[in-house]
């Protein structure tokens, strides 16, 4: 049974409540790592509340499995100096993917996203300025990595001798979260469950692998410890209440995300997907190289461009957008600009950021003086590496979009069902090198109420 901690307000009507649950399948241990008890959920209750999606946050203590015994590298530095985690997804980084499900007997899928960091690398750098999102994200979630009055803070904690860890407090970034304008009933729902499954170790961190024995990798294990998941509710009135009740044979509507995967290994590449989707709202998409999964001397969820075999970025010519062999939305290929940064390609990024929800205004400035640690984006050829990779100034944040709703408040998208998407992309590769492409399109899901539980159409 969920344990629910609940800090009472007024009961008046609609008066607020602040919830805390643990997590429904927490281990006797209390700690969750991925060789063991990998997979993490949480249940809201079914319960007469009403529940603020933009509220909910992950919460707990991330350390080192053999924090008690970790030691130093080959050069004699403690270790936790030589290991870095994902400077924008941070601790998001942990997990590989996360569901949404109702709690009702049918268990529907809401919402479901792989490569969860993947998804935060695409979206999150844009919906903050720049001073904020670095700030923010070292609070809560350990991006500390890189900037200079916190450098090394969050590996240093996790390290700790004593066990006390690293703490974190993680906003729930999917399109349920991001999108949501209103609050959501649990009782019609069944009440809410969100699933969380942990990456690989490998995946996680990022290491100069060069000054580690065999000892330090063994040592490079993550684990997860008092885990719990805290949102704000709401007392419906007496109005609301019967509203509730009466939402059989009603429906309410949402924006959620689901992801893709493909590669691109030619100069002339055409990478299509089958979505099924009545209302698609926007896409994102980002690059990075096959061989960097799962290996620990290189950060797998960076947004890269295009890259070649020597890991040099290469430049996109044109991108075009198809839909059932028609080009949609635009009738044109975008040109790049030959030696270029490819700003070409953000405008149609930032009006795909628009569409995740109205609060959040991308607030993207790319250029070559401000040099925004956001998107330190490189001109071809620039070369990829571990060193440039963990360094801020150096790093290469590169995602892509486009948006399918351009009518302002139109609350439509795109019909893509049993019409497939085509993204046909002309680059500067001149090798069979992979590259991941990893896709993530927002779409308009509807959630139908009825006598036999609940549908979930998209």
């Amino acid at each position: 049974m969920t344990d629910v901690q609940i800090d009472q307000g007024f009961m008046v009507g609609n008066s607020r409540q602040n919830i805390t649950l643990v997590p429904s399948n927490n281990p006797a241990s209390n700690s969750f790592f991925h060789e063991g008890a990998n997979v993490i959920s949480w249940e809201f209750p079914a319960s007469n509340i009403l529940l603020d999606p933009r509220s909910i946050r992950i919460n707990g203590t991330l350390r080192f499995r053999n924090y008690a015994t970790m030691g130093n590298d080959t050069t004699g530095q403690p270790i936790w100096k030589s290991i870095n985690i994902d400077q924008y997804a941070a601790s998001g980084s942990i997990f590989s993917a996360v569901r949404w499900a109702s709690g009702s007997n049918g268990r529907a899928n809401l919402e479901s996203i792989r490569n969860y960091p993947q998804l935060l690398n695409c979206i999150l750098p844009g919906l903050t300025t720049a001073s904020d999102y670095i700030g923010k994200s070292a609070i809560e979630s350990g991006a500390s990595q890189n900037v200079p009055y916190a450098n090394k803070s969050f590996i240093q904690a996790m390290a700790n001798p004593n066990g006390t860890g690293a703490k974190v407090s993680m906003p729930v970034y999917t399109g349920l979260t991001l999108s949501a304008t209103n609050n959501l009933a649990m009782l019609p729902l069944g009440g809410l469950i969100l699933t969380a499954e942990l990456n690989p170790d490998a995946a996680v961190f990022c290491a100069d692998t060069s000054v580690m024995s065999a000892t330090n990798l063994a040592d490079i294990q993550y684990e997860l410890h008092d885990m719990t998941i805290s949102a704000t509710t709401y007392q419906p009135t007496a109005d609301e209440r019967l509203a509730i009740a009466n939402m059989k044979g009603s429906s309410i509507s949402m924006n959620t995300f689901t992801s893709l995967f493909n590669v691109l290994q030619s100069n002339d590449n055409n990478s299509q997907f089958n979505l099924g989707i009545r209302e698609l709202v926007a896409i994102f998409f980002k690059f990075n190289k096959t061989s960097l999964v799962n290996n620990l001397h290189r950060n797998e969820f960076q947004a890269t461009r295009i890259l070649n075999s020597s890991g040099e970025t290469k430049q996109a010519v044109q991108l075009k957008y198809l839909r059932s062999g028609t080009e949609f939305p635009c009738m044109y290929g975008q040109d790049v600009l030959a030696g270029s940064n490819e700003a070409e390609l953000q405008k149609f990024y930032i009006q795909a950021l628009g569409q995740l929800n109205s609060t959040h205004v991308p607030q993207v400035s790319i250029n070559n003086v401000t040099n925004d640690p956001r998107f330190a984006i490189g001109s071809p050829a620039f070369e990829l590496s571990y060193h440039n990779q963990v360094k801020q100034l150096n790093r290469l944040n590169q995602p892509y979009g486009i948006s399918y709703d351009m009518l302002p408040d139109s609350d439509s998208g795109a019909n893509f069902n049993n019409r497939p998407l085509t993204i046909q992309i002309l680059s500067d590769l001149t090798d069979a090198t992979t590259n991941a492409l990893y896709l993530f399109t927002l779409q308009k899901t509807t959630i139908m109420f009825g006598e036999n539980g609940i549908q979930v159409l998209s």
